[in-house]
């Protein structure tokens, strides 16, 4: 029975996408290929959608270090010291964002422009200003999620850029590191050998 539940959900596209989750952005930064900053484009609250953006999970972003790609927290890509030399925005959650941003640049160019725009706001802070003033403005909060246009193509649409496969692999790499150890269990859904998520090697996970 379970089995053919499944098989209809897969059949029938019912199933969640793999490392991808719904978010909404609320405002989109346009750059161009080289990183610079053009303006910022805030959506409508009619017109904002649940887009489909890449995910690295929720035990992974509750660790504090691990941040997602491309669309993200405000909180998480503006982070740099006041004048009181006091952190902007969360700091463990930014550094996660600009390592996975900068090893994404080297096999993305969409991740490459994001990578650009980063340092170049890390680097110059009348920029960073400017940009947190235009956020200021437009009324969104620390924990709306902003993405990106590159020359005017959204940066989450896997369609028509390049980032995705590089971060399946990524996330390939780690689902799959320390799991020599495990046991193999069977799948009550499908019925097929699979291997537990890490340290989840107990019931629901296998059966």
């Amino acid at each position: 029975m379970y089995a053919s539940v499944y098989k209809y959900a897969k059949n029938h596209n019912l199933v969640p996408l793999r490392n991808r989750a719904r978010r909404v952005p609320v405002a989109y930064i346009c750059i161009d290929e080289s990183g610079n900053y053009e303006r910022l484009d805030l959506v409508p609250k009619t017109n904002r959608e649940r887009m489909w953006c890449p995910d690295i999970g929720k035990n992974r972003a509750a660790s504090g270090t691990n941040a997602n790609i491309i669309c993200n927290k405000r909180e998480y890509i503006f982070c740099i010291n006041d004048e009181n030399q006091k952190p902007t925005g969360n700091k463990s959650k930014h550094e996660g964002w600009m390592q996975l941003t900068e090893e994404g640049a080297s096999e993305s160019k969409t991740m490459k422009s994001i990578w650009k725009f980063c340092q170049s706001i890390e680097s110059d802070k009348s920029l960073y200003m400017r940009i947190n003033q235009d956020l200021n403005d437009s009324g969104i909060k620390a924990t709306d999620f902003i993405s990106f246009r590159i020359n005017g193509q959204r940066a989450e649409d896997e369609e028509v850029n390049d980032w995705n496969n590089w971060f399946d692999c990524k996330m390939d790499a780690l689902n799959n590191s320390g799991k020599d150890n495990l046991t193999e269990g069977i799948s009550a859904l499908t019925g097929e050998t699979v291997i537990p998520i890490q340290g989840k090697d107990k019931f629901p996970q296998i059966m």
